[in-house]
């Protein structure tokens, strides 16, 4: 179906969207429930979505490539803005045009622009829109770390040929991508380390909208020093047009975009030698492709309980041991299995499988892995699955099984780090002019009703002002909290009123070991407002109140002692 837009009006295709939140239900299976405020909701998925309004290179870059774009076109000329988030471009292109359309798939990101655009906003793709009269320039801001992925190139090339003049202009009008060789270093890094490259940066391909076929090259990249190279590492500039840019090459620091490495199959090469990389865009128009084969890395998966495992099973110097493990992952039946020289009996896809094991024998140890996939690395919610999973699985385990991991502490890091206070603290109101106090209100209260997603890794300028436990939890069936009776999970306490950002994650203890202290990587936190001019905050602290319910969703408030205001 085409939706026609008119001019100066919010139109959408109708529909019977509802938006979903992910919790968990009473055993322990990921479950969808309504969101109340889909705006908060989507801002905090995509908190990324801060830290791009909160760059202002990037939105000096964009006004000055639209009024470029615009200079010398009559009044009347058409913008079609292509993924118009909250509007931004759109509001920079209507101060210098009458037209604009800004198209918005999200009904939540629409709703923002409508309230502040002096635009037609189509909340649908823009594949299903047709417009009164053709779009004079196109302008999106559809790049992601590998430049492609977000559908740029597909989604502006289907707009110049049935919704834009011949003669059209596009912001952005190409982009480059730069190679360089790399070796990948230390397991888990994230952020490109300019000391990892061991080539200079090549630009080895360009692309633009108006190309005929997607675009291929070898590129011949030159070893600076002898290494291992196991890693292409790749990055972008974009030509915006009338001298503005943007650039992700390291060392430049930003939360919206980063550097991508890629991993290829090692050589050594000695300094002055080289190797040569075939590059191609993909007939789709949506990936850059590097190498004729991909190496994946493994899924992460933080062995915290592997010592605990072969403490419990003690298989060494015990011949024919006939210990029998029942494990809720499928990597925990792999790891049991080699430690204890056994044969992985069955695989359990449900945990209402577990009372058919075993022939009317019970286990003597049940283990998890803390991390599962579906659950994207949430910490409270791996927690809570775990528990529920013991419960499962305690008809078919002994009365004196070992759990491991077996007891847990919700941990919380009060943190400075300018950087994130830079990106999550506020959207600003007004950005180059243009309103965006819509988004900057939804953004708070993002933030105050549920916590965002961070990888630490990511920032080298952490400061711990404070580490708390906020609670301790048996997880096991022998305690009289088994199957997560324990929630909802309170705790509160003082922290350091500079944090910039509150981090809480799980810690876990393994049986037969003494407990293990991992460095905290995928945290769930809450960042704290930015108030610099606030004495009492800074003197006297901020006390904490945390809260896990039975679903696993958390909420923090957030309150200076002194003080009747609170933040929830």
């Amino acid at each position: 179906m085409l939706l026609e837009a008119a001019w100066d009006s919010l139109v959408r295709v109708e529909d019977s969207t509802t938006v979903l939140g992910g919790v968990l239900d009473e055993e322990g299976e990921l479950a969808w429930a309504e969101v109340a405020d889909p705006v908060a909701e989507h801002l905090r998925r995509k908190k990324w979505i801060a830290a791009m309004l909160n760059d202002r290179e990037r939105a000096a870059a964009y006004d000055l490539a639209i009024a470029e774009a615009l200079r010398g076109l009559e009044k009347e000329a058409v913008v079609l803005d292509l993924g118009s988030g909250t509007g931004l471009l759109a509001q920079m292109a209507a101060r210098r045009c009458v037209h604009v359309v800004a198209c918005e798939m999200e009904p939540a990101m629409a709703s923002l622009i409508a309230k502040e655009a002096n635009a037609t906003v189509a909340c649908a793709h823009s594949s299903q829109i047709e417009l009164p009269q053709r779009a004079s320039v196109v302008v999106c801001e559809l790049l992601d770390h590998f430049l492609l992925g977000e559908g740029w190139l597909p989604t502006v090339r289907d707009a110049l040929e049935r919704l834009a003049t011949p003669d059209a202009i596009c912001v952005p009008k190409s982009a480059t991508v730069y190679c360089a060789l790399a070796t990948s270093g230390r397991s888990g890094a994230v952020r490109l380390d300019p000391a990892a490259l061991l080539s200079a940066p090549v630009s080895v391909l360009t692309v633009d909208p108006k190309m005929d076929e997607p675009p291929r090259a070898t590129a011949r990249l030159f070893a600076t020093r002898a290494g291992l190279v196991d890693a292409v590492a790749t990055w972008w500039t974009a030509d915006l047009g009338g001298g503005a840019g943007l650039s992700t090459a390291p060392p430049t620091i930003q939360d919206h975009w980063l550097q991508v490495v890629r991993r290829i199959p090692p050589v050594d090469l000695e300094a002055g030698e080289s190797l040569d990389l075939s590059v191609r865009v993909s007939a789709d128009w949506t990936t850059v492709e590097i190498g004729e084969e991909a190496i994946e890395d493994e899924a992460i998966r933080p062995p915290l309980h592997a010592g605990g495992v072969a403490a419990a099973l003690d298989v060494s110097g015990t011949p024919g041991f006939g210990g029998v493990c029942v494990c809720t992952d499928v990597r925990d039946a792999c790891l049991a299995s080699r430690r204890g020289s056994s044969l992985v009996v069955r695989r359990i896809p449900e945990p209402d499988d577990l009372p058919e094991l075993g022939g009317g024998r019970k286990f003597d140890v049940v283990c998890a892995t803390p991390y599962f996939r579906d659950l994207e690395g949430n910490p409270l919610m791996t927690m809570v699955r775990i528990a529920r999973r013991y419960a499962a699985a305690s008809p078919v385990a002994l009365e004196n099984a070992s759990y491991s991991p077996r007891y847990a502490k919700v941990k919380c890091l009060a943190l400075r780090s300018p950087r994130i206070r830079a990106s999550y603290a506020r959207i600003p109101s007004s950005i180059r002019g243009c309103a965006q106090a819509a988004a900057a209100e939804a953004w708070d209260r993002a933030k105050s009703t549920g916590l965002l997603s961070f990888d630490l890794r990511n920032y080298d300028d952490l400061e711990t002002l404070a580490a708390l436990t906020l609670a301790e939890v048996d997880l096991s069936p022998k305690s009289s909290s088994s199957s997560s009776s324990w929630l909802p999970l309170e705790g509160t306490a003082t922290v350091p009123g500079d944090a910039d950002l509150l981090a809480f994650f799980v810690e876990y203890d393994d049986v037969g070991t003494p407990e293990q202290q991992p460095s905290p990587k995928h945290v769930l936190a809450r960042v704290l407002d930015d108030d610099d001019d606030d004495d009492d905050r800074v003197d006297q602290g901020v006390t904490l109140h945390f809260d896990l319910q039975p679903d696993a969703t958390a909420r923090v408030r957030v309150a200076v002692p002194s003080s009747s205001s609170s933040s929830s």
